[in-house]
């Protein structure tokens, strides 16, 4: 039977096995499967123009495989992956340094996770003042593809800081990453020449001068940062990052981070385009609630399954999930864009007793699936489109956990592809 079948395929013309293929894009595991039964059928599949055609957007051809944080050992603490339900990389919870095999020995294990795009993942290795920059904090940073093992580490950066006291900088420092499809112009057709393009953007407000912000820019074909210092005027008033807004929401080309507007007593999304460089601000239609807003994943920046940039509101008592739509089109009186909340989502949650209280905080959204946890501290994924959620197993209690402290990872299906099936048949 197998070798009857394997004549029919072998008797198909290209043309004929591509048009078979190609229905199989919406169950990439069942396309992968077929990849890996031959050698013909690996040529055709991971054929650029073939990929494209599956997936000609990139973000649909995204699957969320995980999330990175810190792991708290008697030692220190170790930067680890843990994968989510039916990962693509595999089950078991494992150390950043077992994806980078040919980095020096102890370079990654004590890196900090700060923000993710695709397969890259942007870490801080240190941070330190100096006696020379007691008014500055110098940030080693790294970008590690987790695909293909490679890293690159950046230049040192300086940030400069107002005031005695230095913090962990990722609470008040926001990231991005991007790749070449996020930069190019709507007219571009192709991709960059550089496949392993990238771009790291980090927004840094002055301690003691909360109208001031810094947008430091590094680009892997330069040498060096680039500095924005007067790109705020008339933009930032008295802003803060809001929750696990310190990493950025990309979408079609810009950058959205959600912070608390003290200027105006509102919540606000700071837009970068990255093609023009263009700043903006939003206001969103939810008031400042103290404190409470910086660790707490409550409300949370998204771009919609549906490609609308979008806000998740979670209830306090974690019973249901509110979407709220961003409506371009429909400007309000203000000269912003209206919210409107589009679809409340009940949530299946597991393992809940009657009348038993839990509440439930996001930590991350990746691919349409949010990572959350709740007051037992138990970690759940989350379908937006449908509320059901699947326990995380394997993760590392940290006991109470803010956003920040939680980057979710994904891959782009063609990624995989090509970097799981190069070798194969070499």
């Amino acid at each position: 039977m197998e070798e009857a079948a394997a004549a029919m395929v072998a008797s198909l013309p290209d043309d004929v096995l591509l048009e078979i293929l190609f229905r199989l894009k919406d169950v990439p595991a069942v396309l992968f499967r077929c990849a890996t039964a031959c050698k013909r059928c690996r040529s055709l599949i991971v054929e650029p123009a073939f990929l494209r055609r599956c997936w000609p957007d990139q973000d649909a051809s995204s699957s969320f495989v995980g999330f990175f944080s810190q792991e708290l050992l008697h030692t220190g603490s170790l930067p680890c992956f843990t994968p989510t339900p039916r990962s693509v990389l595999g089950p078991g919870r494992r150390a950043l340094s077992s994806f980078m095999t040919a980095a020096p020995a102890g370079l990654f294990d004590r890196a900090v996770p700060l923000a993710s795009r695709h397969s890259l993942l942007l870490v801080r290795l240190d941070s330190h003042t100096t006696p020379s920059y007691r008014n500055a904090t110098i940030l080693d940073l790294a970008i590690c593809n987790l695909l293909t093992g490679a890293w690159h580490i950046l230049p040192l950066l300086k940030v400069k800081l107002f005031g005695s006291d230095f913090d962990d900088e990722s609470s008040w420092n926001c990231y991005a990453i991007l790749t070449g499809k996020d930069c190019r112009s709507n007219e571009e057709l192709v991709l960059p020449s550089n496949p392993s393009f990238f771009k790291v953007v980090i927004i840094s407000p002055h301690r003691n001068d909360e109208m001031k912000c810094t947008l430091h820019t590094f680009s892997s074909d330069e040498a060096s940062w680039r500095a924005r210092t007067h790109c705020f005027d008339g933009i930032v008033q008295r802003l803060r990052n809001y929750g696990s807004s310190c990493r950025a929401v990309v979408h079609h080309g810009t950058a959205h981070w959600l912070f608390c507007n003290y200027g105006e007593l509102c919540l606000s999304v700071l837009n970068l385009n990255m093609r023009t460089g263009y700043i903006s601000l939003t206001k969103v239609p939810f008031g400042i609630d103290g404190m409470y807003c910086y660790n707490r994943g409550h409300l949370f920046l998204t771009p919609a399954v549906n490609g609308v940039l979008s806000l998740l509101w979670m209830q306090k008592e974690g019973t249901q999930l509110e979407i709220w739509e961003q409506q371009v089109k429909q400007p309000n009186k203000d000269g912003g864009s209206e919210w409107v909340c589009t679809r409340t989502i009940d949530l299946k949650q597991l393992g809940k007793r009657e009348n038993e209280r839990r509440e439930l905080f996001i930590l991350g959204d990746k691919c349409g699936r949010l990572l959350v946890n709740d007051t037992s501290q138990n970690m759940y994924t989350v379908d937006i489109q449908t509320g059901m959620m699947e326990a995380v197993v394997d993760w590392p209690r940290m006991g109470y956990i803010i956003p920040r402290e939680t980057v979710p990872f994904e891959v782009e299906w063609p990624a995989i592809f090509a970097s799981r099936l190069d070798n194969r048949y070499s």
